[in-house]
């Protein structure tokens, strides 16, 4: 009876550790099996050790990798609580576990993304943060996932705020390039590609777009009656009176010397003529004063609008729409407006020479 118990206790040993069962037969099998028994065993615990020992050394790989990695990562629950955290992020906090999700931070940018992790219907959520941490401003690409059926989740987050402050900088820098010292309005380096999009924003939404030319009357005579430095500060004051008068969709630049050019969207032909004359009124009535100097001026204005939602103008032949436009304000006794719009006269949008003279009037 115990022999027999034995047997089958050596044969279940087997069973479990995967191996074959063996003839128990023999009168010495207490020996021979359980010899053998404990030799393939050996073998079996030595292949898991081996196996286990290869797992440890991907985990310790994956730990170096999760800690030395520039990121920021956490474990978290559908509590919103911490599990653990990697190195970067214990820098920051050092308590975390049984925490709620957040670190030293005066808002809760973080805990909302990790409770809008777990509501959400997709396992995945990307977000680009503003937060403030120990009293600093910080941006941070995050993303997070879920696992275990939705109750836990990673979050992965990488502090941009190095990467922001750069890219602000280029685009400030880029900002100076494009902008005229003296008036602050745009330069024409970039004034072209600039109507190009609002030639093709209205396109898409069905809108007019029009570019107003703008050129001072007699602009010499204030180099030669008083100086350049003169004219300087009231080519700024005018420029001061076109900003103060757009919208904020609109843009407006210096063309060059005593000219500037004004691009307006979303306006009509009678809206176009009433801006136009407010500026026009309220150059005319400005004294400009500096020092000792001081001078009325008054400008000539010309403007040309597109058909809404045209697509067959480009920003050259609209821009010389309204320079002919100009010309005729000119050629016309100067100190007023006058305009052009596509519906009535195609052809001024064309490229082609234009008949002077003949745009409509104010």
């Amino acid at each position: 009876m115990k022999e027999n118990i034995k047997n089958k206790l050596i044969a279940l040993a087997l069973e479990q550790a995967g191996l074959d069962k063996i003839d128990t037969s023999d009168n010495d099998i207490s020996r021979k099996d359980f010899n053998r028994f404990v030799e393939l065993l050996e073998n079996k615990i030595g292949q898991q050790d081996l196996e286990v020992e290869k797992m440890r050394c991907v985990l310790e790989k994956l730990q170096l990798v999760v800690d030395i990695i520039p990121c920021t990562i956490s474990w978290v629950t559908d509590k919103l609580e911490y599990q653990g955290v990697n190195r970067s992020l214990r820098e920051i906090c050092k308590e975390y576990e049984g925490q709620k999700i957040g670190f030293k931070s005066k808002d809760n940018q973080f805990y909302d993304f990790a409770n809008e992790l777990f509501l959400a219907g997709d396992s995945v959520l990307y977000k680009e943060l503003f937060s403030i941490i120990d009293d600093t401003k910080k941006y941070y690409t995050v993303v997070g996932g879920k696992y275990n059926n939705g109750k836990e989740g990673v979050i992965i987050g990488m502090d941009t705020t190095k990467l922001k402050t750069t890219q602000k900088k280029l685009e400030d820098t880029e900002k100076l390039v494009e902008i005229d010292d003296l008036t602050g309005l745009y330069n024409m380096r970039s004034v072209y590609r600039r109507i190009e999009s609002e030639l093709a924003r209205g396109n898409r939404f069905d809108h007019s777009t029009g570019v107003i030319m703008m050129d001072m009357d007699h602009f010499k005579d204030v180099n030669d009656m008083h100086d350049h430095l003169f004219g300087s500060f009231v080519l700024a004051e005018v420029g001061k009176i076109l900003k103060k008068n757009m919208r904020s969709i609109d843009f407006g630049a210096r063309f060059g010397g005593d000219e500037f050019l004004i691009v307006v969207t979303q306006a009509n032909k009678s809206g176009l003529e009433i801006f136009c004359e407010r500026i026009r009124k309220e150059i005319e009535t400005t004294c400009f004063k500096h020092d000792h100097d001081e001078m009325y001026r008054t400008v000539s204005i010309g403007f040309a609008l597109t058909v809404s939602g045209t697509n067959n103008v480009t920003a050259a032949n609209l821009v010389r729409a309204a320079d002919e436009a100009l010309y005729a304000a000119k050629n016309a006794g100067r100190n007023r407006i006058k305009g052009v719009d596509q519906e009535k006269n195609p052809e001024c949008f064309t490229g082609e020479i234009i008949k002077r003279h003949c745009l409509d009037s104010k």
